[in-house]
């Protein structure tokens, strides 16, 4: 006589044996997934500090040719109380719901960390607050390390770290006279 089905011990193993691979397999799933979240929320973070990076970089870069002009102070970068103010010339374009419609020279910028983020405050050239633009967020501290070389250079070191753990830093060599 030949059986046509399976009997209830075969039918509860097939049924233990499939669970088993659907709770690894969900198990596998979870793991990958907040692994690949992990991934992209420090490499998406690393991305927006290098952005940050070169902002401040550009801003280094578009001196003002006015300040170099008087010998009176030459300053371009200050470190004081962890935060870098730079000496620029930044054209900040007001948005529409700001108030102002023309462009406002700030040739002076501050660049602080507040709540975690990164902060950038321009200023007019009667030093008033024009406006303050958000560089950076989940941002733990940033570390300036100024690095005195030969030759009347010195190397300005900026430090990003995350509140992950995670770090993005940038060098500049500058003359002696351009930092404060």
């Amino acid at each position: 006589m030949t059986r046509r089905g399976m009997t209830m011990v075969e039918l509860l193993l097939a049924l233990a044996l499939l669970s088993a691979l659907m709770v690894a397999g969900v198990s596998w799933t979870t793991m990958s997934t907040r692994t690949l979240a992990e991934y992209g929320t420090s490499s998406t973070w690393s991305v927006a500090a290098e952005q940050a990076l070169g902002w401040i970089d550009e801003a280094l870069v578009t001196e003002d040719s006015s300040t170099t002009r008087s010998r009176r102070e030459r300053w371009r970068i200050s470190t004081e109380d962890g935060s870098l103010t730079l000496r620029t010339r930044h054209i900040h374009t007001p948005f529409v719901g700001e108030g102002a419609q023309h462009p406002v020279l700030c040739p002076l910028v501050n660049i602080v960390v507040r709540d975690d983020r990164l902060h950038a405050t321009f200023f007019d050239v009667e030093s008033r607050v024009v406006a303050e633009r958000l560089l950076l967020g989940g941002l733990r501290s940033m570390d300036i390390v100024t690095t005195e070389l030969e030759q009347r250079s010195v190397l300005v070191t900026v430090r990003l770290v995350s509140v992950r753990g995670a770090s993005v830093a940038r060098s500049w060599q500058l003359r002696r006279e351009e930092i404060r």
